[in-house]
């Protein structure tokens, strides 16, 4: 009966249209732009990103200011199909380093008294066919060389050469291939961290990294050694550290030695950066105050491979969709298009099923926080927030204290409770712990209020009952936004936001029997 009432209503219409024009703009990005349907494609694209910033002397007022940064290279698997600048009223030029093959960007200006922020972004491709064209390292010609009488000479008036000398002709007599004397060397410096050699090294060396280390050291052995530096692109990740790895060059090409697995191995994930000891920015006459590398994985290699050799309404067409957006704000929005769905399912839940909960977004907010603390850890957080909460607020309310300091008091509770948990997640190694900053605090201060107000208006059972249809919603909503099919679809077509805001439409006019209700007349409906 209903359902006849809603097609005749002049919502359906309404609905009907948002479907058709949601399903019209899906199909115009899957065929007309080449967007991929499934996330599993074989083909990744990746958007990485560096934001630094920099504070001029006293003296670049009237001294020039450079700024150098290094690009990531077009090398080991990875093809930059385009990247964007902004420079801050600066000059920009770019290089490429022949023997090397690090790519360069140079920031100029003439004067500058105030801070600046720069920004480098970067879209990559995975590709087989590109391949490393930077040269055998030449020794530089201050390293002395393992067994000439130059470095014997220096060994035997130097003390750090005399312990360089002993630790090669250990790796001599105990490994024949240059692998194995990398891994030796390795083991070596984990095993002897506090030993007065290796002390002595990095006293000496000053290094940036134990690969750096090791490449000072194996240099003096005649070794074709480099430091190479990058990052390891796998999720997405804000405020990435940069690694150094150690690469040996032999059979014509360089092969990368990780140091976290001590083996060499061709990581399909790893990018090179730049290689070398030198940091990522350099600045003259200015400092470097801020360095923030982030990336984000995309599944719409098809799509960017398309931009590049398509029209220019195609073009537009991109530049209206998230990932033209700076990473940091798509992994944003990839949580804020999670929301509305997360509000149908409890829409749905309460209008169709009738599971009774506190509040309508509560739930929500709860699953959004999940999804950061994982389901476990969360519910039992959670649980004994509100808990220890209600205890307290059963308290104050024998204080007689009016409702607005009254929450105030529960705030401070609340906050007092996500610290202590945080401080013993960090003390029992639960990192999912630290995550609990991420959870609605003013939400559950409400929600403990209503808890507190049911049980002196309608008892602890009903209580009860609401909070665990709470908890249940918040644990189906969390299900429905941790989904990597529903996550990929909202996040690259967010026109499905139509379907769902039809969805709520003809919910809305949804006056029938909820299930619960079906079970709670059963014994009418039986004797009809």
């Amino acid at each position: 009966m209903w359902f006849k009432k809603i097609l005749s209503d002049k919502v359906f219409f309404r609905a009907a249209f948002l479907v058709t024009l949601g399903v019209a703009l899906v199909a115009f990005r899957v065929v007309g732009l080449g967007f991929p349907i499934l996330p599993d494609d074989k083909i990744e694209s990746w958007h990485v990103e560096i934001k630094y910033s920099i504070q001029p002397g006293t003296s670049s007022a009237e001294a020039p200011v450079n700024v150098r940064m290094f690009l990531p290279q077009t090398t080991r698997g990875y093809a930059i199909v385009d990247e964007n600048f902004i420079t801050n009223s600066y000059g920009l030029t770019t290089a490429v380093m022949p023997k090397t093959q690090n790519r360069v960007a140079e920031w100029t200006r003439k004067k500058d008294t105030k801070a600046r922020q720069f920004y480098y972004r970067a879209i990559l491709y995975k590709s087989q066919a590109v391949t490393d064209g930077s040269e055998k390292p030449v020794v530089p010609v201050n390293t002395l060389q393992y067994g000439t009488p130059a470095f014997n000479e220096q060994a035997d008036k130097d003390v750090v050469y005399g312990e360089l000398r002993e630790i090669i002709e250990e790796l001599n007599n105990k490994f024949s291939a240059p692998e194995k004397m990398i891994l030796g060397l390795h083991q070596t410096i984990l095993n002897s961290q506090d030993s007065p050699r290796i002390k002595l090294f990095k006293d000496y060396f000053e290094p940036q990294s134990t690969a750096h280390l090791m490449v000072q050291i194996l240099r003096h052995a005649g070794m074709p050694i480099r430091v190479a530096n990058g990052v390891e692109l796998h999720n997405n990740q804000h405020h990435v550290s940069l690694e150094q790895r150690l690469e040996l060059f032999k059979d014509g090409s360089w092969h990368g030695y990780n140091p976290k697995s001590q083996k060499f191995d061709d990581n399909a994930d790893w990018m090179v950066w730049w290689v070398g000891s030198a940091p990522i920015v350099q600045a003259e006459n200015a400092t470097v105050t801020e360095t923030n590398v982030s990336y984000k994985r995309h599944v719409e290699s098809q799509l960017t491979e398309a931009i590049w050799k398509c029209s220019p309404v195609k073009e537009l067409a991109y530049k209206f969709s998230v990932f033209s957006l700076p990473v940091e704000v798509q992994l944003l929005f990839v949580s804020l298009f999670m929301l509305p769905l997360g509000a149908l399912v409890v829409a749905i839940i309460r209008q169709m099923i009738g599971i009774v909960t506190f509040g309508t977004f509560m739930p929500v907010l709860v699953a959004l926080a999940l999804r950061e603390t994982m389901l476990v850890p969360g519910l039992m957080m959670f649980g004994f927030i509100i808990f220890l909460g209600t205890i307290t607020r059963g308290y104050l309310s024998h204080l007689q204290l009016l409702m607005v300091p009254r929450l105030t008091a529960i705030l401070v509770v609340v906050v007092g409770c996500i610290y202590l948990l945080s401080i013993l997640a960090f003390m029992t190694g639960m990192q999912s712990g630290l995550s609990m900053s991420l959870f609605p605090i003013v939400i559950l201060t409400m929600m403990i209020e209503r808890v507190s107000i049911t049980i002196e208006e309608s008892g602890l059972r009903d209580a009860m009952v609401a909070s665990a249809g709470s908890l249940f919603v918040a644990v189906v909503s969390y299900f429905v936004m941790t989904n990597h099919y529903v996550i990929y679809w909202i996040s690259t077509f967010p026109e499905l936001l139509l379907i769902v805001l039809a969805a709520c439409l003809l919910l809305g006019r949804y006056n029938g029997y909820k299930l619960m209700e079906y079970y709670r007349f059963r014994m009418l409906a039986a004797k009809g």
